[in-house]
């Protein structure tokens, strides 16, 4: 059994396990650079997409990812955890993708996080945190990133503000260093992760972003004449929202069938798609077409806070206190509902 048991044995190679969930790049762009720098510490690593399962999930098809993502674990020492911040909580359906490993692929092993968010990084840590001490691993650290603001339909594009902090991307290599020194040190002498109270606390409500934003943003739109037939918005979706037309003899295939009620609203296909065929007419889309990741700049990113402040007059703390309080409230409610199930 590999785990904690390997770093006991000196000079026994260590194999860490990076799985990620990226929509537009930052997240895997964060797990490269963990990968970088743990590998010139004599680590081996292996870069996993955990899409691909949470696609399978969402279409009950997961067996092959799930065989794949377990052989995967079952031969690593160390198991890290990257996902980006969406709606405050983890991607939808993460940890349920990770709660569907078997308990022994990841019992007993230490493991650390890495989250990605444009505003605020909420209790995703806290919520990925839990979720792997139910299945047996032992958390270390965490690390939240902060990244260029990136849901399009809500964000307007802003000149100098779409490419990644290389501020931020210095804290991930030191974040890097300080974990191969832990993992180089004795089992007995290894932290916990820590994290704030709030956020253990709204963590353990249970509060998910597994809500559809597509009421709020409006459906994609598809343009026949720009759409190339690629598949790439078929293959790259999360939940399965988008199908490929069925062929109909002597008749060319038609762009790719969408479903309303399976999309969560998340974008990938938007940002992936070659042609650019793909829209959100509501909103402010229009504006801002595409965010992949592309490069590493040297200037700071500005607090967004502070800049909702400059321009509504709020001050920071009074919005941060009524979006705690909002959460706080709809947690409550949700508690209240499945108990009042039960």
């Amino acid at each position: 059994m590999r785990g904690i048991a390997t770093f006991l044995i000196p000079g026994m190679s260590k194999q860490v396990l990076l799985v990620h969930c990226s929509l537009t790049g930052n997240t895997q762009h964060v797990a490269l650079v963990l990968k970088q720098v743990l590998e010139a510490h004599g680590f081996s690593c292996v870069l996993h997409d955990l899409i691909p399962l949470i696609r399978g999930i969402s279409l009950r098809s997961e067996a092959e990812p799930l065989a794949e993502l377990t052989r995967k674990c079952d031969a690593a020492d160390v198991i890290g955890l990257g996902t980006l911040v969406d709606g405050l909580a983890p991607f939808p359906k993460f940890c349920k993708a990770i709660s569907a490993l078997p308990k022994r692929a990841l019992q007993g092993k230490p493991s650390f996080i890495f989250t990605t968010f444009g505003n605020i990084e909420g209790w995703a840590s806290a919520t990925v945190v839990n979720c792997l001490k139910k299945m047996g691993s032992r958390p270390l650290m965490a690390l939240p990133v902060r990244c260029p603001e990136n849901f399009i339909p809500l964000q307007a594009i802003v000149p100098d503000r779409d490419y990644f902090d290389a501020g931020q991307e210095t804290r991930v290599r030191q974040f890097a260093e300080k974990l191969s020194a832990v993992l180089g040190s004795e089992p007995s002498s290894w932290p916990q992760v820590e994290l704030a109270l709030w956020k253990r606390v709204l963590a353990r409500i249970g509060w998910s972003s597994c809500v559809s934003v597509v009421p709020l943003i409006g459906p994609i739109r598809i343009d026949p004449a720009k759409c190339i037939h690629c598949g790439a918005c078929v293959r790259l979706c999360p939940f399965g929202a988008l199908e490929k037309c069925p062929d109909i003899e002597n008749t060319p295939a038609g762009p790719p069938q969408y479903h309303m009620l399976r999309c969560k609203g998340c974008t990938r296909c938007l940002n992936r798609c070659p042609a650019q065929a793909i829209s959100i007419p509501v909103w402010r889309s229009q504006s801002r077409q595409q965010y992949t990741f592309t490069e590493v700049r040297p200037q700071g990113l500005p607090h967004p806070l502070r800049e909702i402040a400059r321009v509504r007059h709020v001050a920071p703390r009074v919005l941060l206190t009524l979006a705690a309080l909002v959460v706080i409230l709809v947690g409550i409610a949700l508690r209240l509902l499945r108990a009042r199930r039960v």
